[in-house]
């Protein structure tokens, strides 16, 4: 499973999807469909399909992780109600905006009820993409603040998923006019992945280059485009 990762962390996803597949048929028979380890096989595999654009084949993949999720940890289950959240992600993509948000939502309101506050910053951040491509731009900027501020206090200032959630909220506050805000939090962004990365990483000239828009071009003309995939699994 870890190779199969890798793979997919180095893009080459073709050898990433097949290796997949060959650990799942092999956790199937060896394990049973209703496995903890089956389902990581599921999620991960699925996670390939989307980096591949195919977004019909991880639905299908995430909504049988999650149904096997909720025999296997039960319906209000911190794993059960991530692959939630990553389920509704997948769907957003697919453009299915108002099922994405149900979802996502449900997702995080599940999580409350359980009292899984600490596990809610990705959920939250993901939410907060959609409620944004569906130009719901106050709900989106004060769940992905919401979002960030947990994210920090949880996993700390410098973990990728906490600067990816800041990168978003720059990019919802620019598509509201906020020139200031978006251009304080892209000069975060890039100080932290300067110091994490270096220089010249291709992550931190990205960075550089999202302050650079936000500097010069202002407005909300192809924002959507630049959200970010990190929080989307």
């Amino acid at each position: 499973m870890r190779l199969a990762s890798t793979y997919r962390g180095q893009g080459k996803l073709e050898s990433a999807e097949q290796l997949g597949l060959e650990v799942l048929t092999t956790c199937q028979a060896s394990l049973g469909t209703n496995h903890p380890v089956t389902l990581t096989c599921l999620e991960n595999l699925a996670s390939t399909y989307q980096n591949q654009g195919r977004l019909s084949d991880a639905g299908d993949f995430r909504k049988r992780g999650l149904e096997i999720s909720k025999i296997v940890h039960g319906e209000t289950h911190v794993e059960t109600l991530m692959l939630m959240s990553n389920l509704s992600a997948t769907i957003r993509y697919q453009g299915r905006l108002e099922e994405a948000k149900d979802l996502g939502g449900k997702a995080l309101r599940r999580m409350r009820e359980a009292g899984l506050d600490h596990h809610m910053g990705v959920p939250m951040a993901r939410l907060a993409v959609t409620y944004h491509m569906l130009q719901l731009g106050p709900e989106a900027e004060a769940l992905a603040t919401r979002a960030l501020r947990l994210m920090e206090e949880i996993y700390g200032e410098g973990d990728l998923y906490t600067i990816y959630a800041m990168v978003n909220l720059s990019i919802i506050c620019q598509s509201q006019n906020k020139l200031e805000a978006a251009k304080d939090l892209a000069e975060t962004v890039y100080a932290r992945r300067e110091r994490i990365f270096g220089k010249d990483h291709p992550v931190t000239a990205a960075a550089l280059e999202n302050l650079r828009q936000i500097s010069y071009a202002g407005g909300s003309e192809g924002i959507s485009r630049r959200l970010i995939r990190g929080l989307t699994g």
